[in-house]
């Protein structure tokens, strides 16, 4: 905005100063060349009125002409020329390099008994032509004046007004970023405290007091802010009520659950002891008590997640030997790509994320085969896991939604909340878990975390566990 501003300045000071220098430039010279031509024509007016009676006869032969010495009290410089037409015969050339006759539509008028005057040019040179008739039928007399001297001084004040146009726009140009650096000072203030309030610093204000427009800019902009203040404090004391709510409830829910679970296993232990009917009923039970504590940890855990009270404990281990006993816990039949190689990282949050994109291919890859990729490279861990299932065909982010489920029909063990905890895991990790459709069909999910260096938990006093004596 400050170069258009300055831009803008500058194009109006310089069509002003062009604008000017043009109006200067014509006047002078109109002037100038008006000058010259009255001049020019009262000398001649002067010679063919008053001096040509007096020292010559009615009708002056070339002779004559001669012998007066006319020419001598005629001109004034010696690069001024005078050209006599006695009609018949030569005429009279003097002081003039060229007996160049003028032009026909000078010699007309003249001829007529006017009073005429011409610009014209001979041998490459400026010349102003006045020509008068002496009473009453001649000679006519034609003073040609040379334009160099006229035309040196207008070029110089062209070149003149080209100098002092140039500086007016460097002086313009020198003001109008001065003038534009106050003008888009406040912008600028505005900006800087956008920026802050993007970054966090809710309690950024402007200076509002002027009584200007940028005045009235900068009283809007802290009402505003006042008003996002306190708009966001409320929502943030709403979100940490409910989060407050969410742990109560799950915490609550905990031993109530957990006697249910007890209860149901000890069902499970007796089932076959019972009638049909109930034993379906009994199994059924189960199957729900299981949902039920599955979900009380999974709230238990988000909650956690959301006040990250959960601290990050780094250790080192073997990544293949992990996701072997992964696969074979959970989806036997996948076939894993992986390295021999130690890394460090929050190996129980790691398991989480990769058991739950696990236990989601599993029930959303209809039995179809599941790849999974590892490999570190420049200090990240990269895991993919593709299957061949129906994929999904709406956003992909929804599929990290909390309680989002690719089928809100279906009725089986999920909650919705695996994806949304295991990418939760993975940006406390410093990375990141992402979906992608493969070509061929279905989903791969996309792992990336850091794993050679202290992970970003804000705090900066980890130890990490080892399994051999003193290693770090």
């Amino acid at each position: 905005m400050r170069r258009r501003l300055i831009g803008t300045t500058l194009t109006l000071v310089g069509l002003t100063a062009a604008v000017l220098a043009a109006a200067v430039w014509l006047v002078v010279s109109g002037a100038l060349r008006s000058q010259l031509v009255a001049d020019t024509t009262s000398r001649v007016e002067f010679a063919a009125a008053v001096l040509a009676p007096a020292r010559l006869d009615a009708t002056p032969t070339l002779d004559e002409f001669v012998a007066a010495q006319f020419d001598a009290d005629l001109r004034l410089a010696g690069d001024e020329g005078l050209y006599v037409d006695f009609g018949e015969g030569e005429p009279f050339v003097s002081g003039f390099r060229f007996s160049t006759p003028p032009d026909a539509q000078l010699v007309s008028p003249v001829a007529d008994g006017n009073l005429a005057w011409q610009w014209t040019t001979v041998a490459n040179a400026g010349y102003l032509v006045a020509g008068a008739r002496t009473p009453s039928t001649g000679p006519d007399l034609y003073l040609f004046v040379p334009t160099a001297e006229l035309d040196a001084t207008l070029a110089s004040l062209r070149n003149a007004a080209l100098l002092v146009g140039l500086l007016v726009i460097a002086i313009g140009g020198l003001v109008a970023r001065r003038v534009a650096r106050q003008v888009l000072k406040p912008v600028g203030e505005a900006a800087h405290a956008a920026r802050k309030m993007a970054a966090g610093d809710l309690a950024t204000r402007l200076d509002d007091n002027s009584t200007d427009e940028f005045g009235d800019w900068a009283g809007a902009f802290n009402q505003m802010a006042v008003s996002l203040e306190s708009t966001i404090a409320q929502l943030r004391a709403s979100e940490e009520l409910q989060r407050r709510f969410v742990a109560d409830v799950a915490h609550e829910l905990r031993t109530p659950v957990t006697g249910l679970v007890n209860e149901a296993e000890l069902l499970r232990r007796q089932i076959d002891e019972l009638p049909g009917e109930l034993r379906r009923v009994a199994q059924l039970l189960i199957h729900d008590v299981g949902r039920l504590r599955r979900l009380v940890d999974d709230l238990l855990e988000i909650s956690r997640l959301d006040a990250s009270s959960d601290p990050i404990r780094p250790e080192p281990f073997d990544i293949r030997d992990f996701l072997k006993a992964h696969v074979a816990d959970r989806l036997p039949g996948a076939v894993l790509a992986c390295e021999l190689h130690r890394i460090v990282t929050d190996r129980r949050r790691l398991d989480r994320i990769v058991g739950n994109v696990l236990s989601n291919a599993a029930s959303h890859a209809g039995g179809s085969k599941v790849d999974i990729e590892s490999y570190v490279d420049d200090g990240r861990l990269t895991i993919l896991i593709s299957d061949r299932g129906p994929g999904f065909d709406g956003d992909l982010e929804w599929l990290f939604g909390r309680f989002s489920q690719a089928d809100a029909s279906r009725s089986g063990s999920g909650s919705g909340l695996g994806l949304a905890i295991a990418r939760d895991h993975a940006r406390s990790l410093g990375g990141d878990l992402a979906a992608v459709r493969r070509t061929a069909g279905g989903l791969t999910f996309r792992l990336d975390i850091p794993v050679t260096e202290l992970l970003p938990n804000g705090e900066d006093d980890v130890t990490l566990a080892s399994h051999d004596e003193g290693e770090r």
